[in-house]
């Protein structure tokens, strides 16, 4: 949950108290990683801590999208840190911007993707993410991969690689009058 803490906190940094997540069902474990994240910043950083403002997902197809944004609107967040597929990702993301108005991130609504790092670049503006560090993961398993190649006995460690945050301008101040 540490990528998910650090963006939750930037946009604390901004003014947000009011942020919005969607997660996997918690028997997953990135469901659980976005519920501890949101644990984690509401107590660090004094934000509402509100059961709603956590928005599962279970449906993950593009038309998933379109109830995930109404769902996320229906919270009325003034920002969102907000995960799934590409297809459900850009859906939602489209049906925000039709429901917010042309221009709406970060000025109506300050958005953080969570998973797509080619989607949160061609995305305008270019989207704030919380990502898992695949290079990292690759050395991780191909360090796990050489050992057990080189010794079959060799015992199979478990590596945390925490997910990490990049800022993007789709994440700004809030706006006074939110």
């Amino acid at each position: 949950g540490g990528g998910i803490t650090r963006a939750m906190g930037e946009l604390a940094a901004l003014g947000h108290r009011r942020i919005a997540v969607s997660a996997y069902g918690s028997e997953l474990r990135p469901g659980r990683q976005v519920r501890e994240g949101f644990a984690d910043a509401t107590a660090q950083f004094g934000l509402e801590d509100s059961p709603e403002l956590i928005i599962d997902l279970s449906d993950l197809d593009a038309q998933a999208g379109d109830s995930l944004a109404e769902r996320l609107l229906a919270t009325n967040p003034t920002a969102a840190v907000i995960g799934g597929p590409t297809t459900l990702l850009a859906r939602c993301l489209r049906q925000l911007r039709e429901r917010l108005g042309s221009d709406p991130f970060p000025r109506q609504l300050s958005v953080v993707a969570v998973g797509d790092e080619a989607l949160a670049d061609v995305h305008e503006p270019a989207l704030a993410i919380v990502t898992r560090p695949v290079d990292q993961i690759a050395d991780a398993v191909a360090d796990q991969l050489f050992r057990r190649l080189d010794d079959p006995s060799a015992s199979v460690t478990s590596i945390s690689i925490p997910l990490s945050y990049r800022p993007g301008p789709s994440v700004g101040l809030l706006d006074s009058s939110r």
